[in-house]
């Protein structure tokens, strides 16, 4: 191990990464350079503070709709049947077909920029949350109005799919009634036997009995799983933020803090002791020393 001088102070150590560092040499160099390691701990915390002004800015907004069940309509309904209809109905406010009414409408809107052009890039910039009957439509953008717009045009769409689906979900409910009604029932098809075929029958005639399964099974496909007891609204439509959203702030900040210290630490194993005294070798170090001598 080579020893450096500066003038008339101690010996000091110098260490190489290829040295073997013992478990007392390694707590002596953190206990002798402590100030140093907390100054590097300090100056990476301050840099990664300061890269959450770097970023692009990103502004969110959010409307909030009401979507639950009219309890004065229906009895109160098992957890299944609930996560059931929450899953149709966060289905529905995701489908292409609501995404693509949403940038037909942004697309439309004057004075915009940035804003997605399909619905691929409108997911990426949304995120939906519920609770009971509350839901958060929240989007973001580079500007504020930006953020807005997309959050509103996503309610408006939202609300148009809803309207859409509990229209069909009331005809397949009526259809079903008249199902009842007329006592249809799967038989075996005459003309084809060993096939099956609904028959039903009306006795007043006020519809086409040999349609009515079609069509319930229609209806019931383009509710996308809604049910007539159903109620939505919107509560509360997205306004431009005032500022920025500030995300990532504390992990950026702990890892400044956590490169500074492994930095510091670096720099000590690789340098001499910073306040000149000569710390302890290893075992093999100190032999090879006396051997020399």
């Amino acid at each position: 191990m080579g020893r450096a001088t500066r003038g008339d102070h101690h010996d000091v150590a110098l260490m190489t990464p290829s040295e073997d560092i013992a478990p007392t040499r390694l707590l002596r160099l953190l206990l002798v350079g402590w100030k140093w390691i907390i100054l590097g701990a300090f100056v990476g915390a301050g840099l990664g503070w300061g890269m959450t002004f770097i970023r692009t800015p990103r502004y969110e907004a959010s409307a909030v709709l009401s979507i639950g069940f009219d309890y004065a309509r229906v009895n109160e309904m098992d957890d299944p049947v609930t996560n059931y209809v929450v899953l149709r109905v966060r289905d529905l406010l995701l489908s292409d077909e609501t995404m693509q009414r949403a940038v037909d409408t942004l697309g439309e809107t004057p004075g915009l920029a940035q804003i997605p052009s399909d619905p691929v890039g409108l997911r990426s910039q949304i995120r939906l949350a519920e609770e009971d009957s509350r839901w958060e439509l929240v989007s973001w953008a580079s500007t504020p109005e930006a953020a807005a717009a997309i959050a509103n045009s996503w309610a408006e769409s939202a609300l148009v799919s809803l309207a859409q689906a509990m229209l069909h979900a009331i005809r397949a409910a009526d259809l079903e009634a008249a199902v009842y009604r007329a006592g249809c029932k799967l038989t075996e098809d005459p003309a084809a036997p060993g096939q099956v075929i609904w028959l039903c029958t009306l006795s007043d005639g006020s519809v086409d009995p040999d349609t009515l399964p079609v069509a319930l099974l229609e209806e019931t496909t383009l509710s996308r799983g809604l049910l007539p007891a159903m109620s939505f609204s919107l509560l509360q439509r997205a306004e431009p933020p005032a500022a920025p959203v500030v995300w990532g702030r504390g992990t950026l900040i702990l890892a400044g803090t956590l490169l500074g210290m492994w930095v510091s630490i670096l720099a000590l194993l690789v340098r001499r002791d910073p306040v000149g005294g000569q710390l302890p070798s290893s075992p093999a170090a100190q032999s090879e020393a006396s051997d020399g001598e």
